[in-house]
């Protein structure tokens, strides 16, 4: 969802298949910023973004039986993504059928209004001996 929502105030999403930056995968898009240990997830990371890339590609009328990689489907990229899609979307509407319309759009202050945030006392001690 932040990929549509976002994309308001995103990034400009380059497609798969662009060379040198000339296309765009359909205009802006929402956008983290993200953090890696390893090779391994680094290489995780870019699955997803690639996987981001090919749903703003793949953009449709919410017809998810056009999301179903068949069975002969190659595991690309794209399968996998849309594989992915299907996946989160079956969550998300699992979820929302347990939580009922209660719960949709419901908000809190995070966090609560006054909150000091504030290192604990040994915390501060171990600082000081760090600078000392």
């Amino acid at each position: 969802e932040w990929l549509r929502v976002g994309g308001e105030v995103g990034v400009r999403a380059l497609s798969s298949s662009s060379s040198g930056g000339n296309g765009n995968a359909g205009g802006r898009v929402g956008a983290s910023v993200v953090g890696v240990s390893n090779v391994e997830e680094l290489n995780e990371t870019l699955r997803v973004w690639r996987s981001v890339l090919a749903a703003v590609e793949d953009r449709d009328d919410g017809d998810t039986q056009a999301m179903e990689p068949s069975d002969s489907e190659e595991t690309t990229d794209r399968a996998w993504s849309r594989q992915r899609r299907q996946h989160i979307l079956s969550l998300f509407r699992d979820i929302q059928a347990t939580l009922g319309p209660d719960w949709v759009d419901y908000a809190w202050s995070s966090p609560p209004p006054g909150f000091v945030n504030s290192l604990p006392a040994e915390h501060v001690a171990a600082l000081q001996e760090g600078s000392d």
